[in-house]
């Protein structure tokens, strides 16, 4: 009757142990978690510390809180026929984790994401203007007419950043290189 007391025992501490190591998850700094029960999102947390959970039916999703890169490169016509060589670096994170885990799931899908509309933005904005509105800016005639580069990045930005922000994905920053095709 003792083992069968001892064995009960045992196996009581290895199931509460396991319980316990699956229910605990620790948050570090630069991550967010999202808790997913039975495919539905519970709650996020982003503030770094330990937590807990139901073990085995609720789930946890960690992201990266730090800003990622995705970098596209295209030929682009211009209004008047031009072709003219489009780099553009898009550095973002993710903005909603829930939206984000709803809409595109992972790192991978999101940075694809990304690099569409980032392009889609790009050949928007540059097929709405002639060649030398775009890239002679230094013989600038009438200022209020011809816009800077710069002035195209930041159109390029705000239309991108409106339509990733429907993703849970914040742009953060944007670089852009104009020149001509090789």
């Amino acid at each position: 009757m003792r083992l069968y007391s001892i064995i009960a025992i045992i196996i009581a501490v290895a199931i509460t142990i396991i319980f316990y190591q699956n229910s605990k998850y620790v948050l570090e700094e630069n991550k967010q978690v999202l808790i997913v029960q039975f495919g539905q999102v519970m709650k996020a947390q982003t503030a770094p510390g330990t937590y807990y959970k139901i073990p085995f039916i609720q789930k946890t999703h960690f992201y990266d809180y730090i800003i990622q890169t995705a970098e596209i490169s295209h030929q682009v016509p211009t209004i008047d026929k031009k072709f003219l060589l489009l780099k553009i670096k898009a550095f973002w994170r993710i903005s909603d984790p829930i939206l984000y885990f709803k809409s595109v799931h992972s790192s991978n899908n999101a940075a694809n994401r990304v690099e569409d509309i980032t392009e889609m933005a790009g050949r928007m904005v540059i097929i709405s203007h002639k060649l030398d509105e775009i890239i002679n800016v230094t013989n600038i005639t009438d200022p209020d007419n011809i816009q800077s580069k710069r002035e195209i990045e930041i159109e390029i930005f705000e239309i991108a950043k409106a339509k990733l922000l429907e993703f849970g994905i914040g742009l953060t920053k944007l670089e852009g290189k104009i020149s001509y095709p090789i």
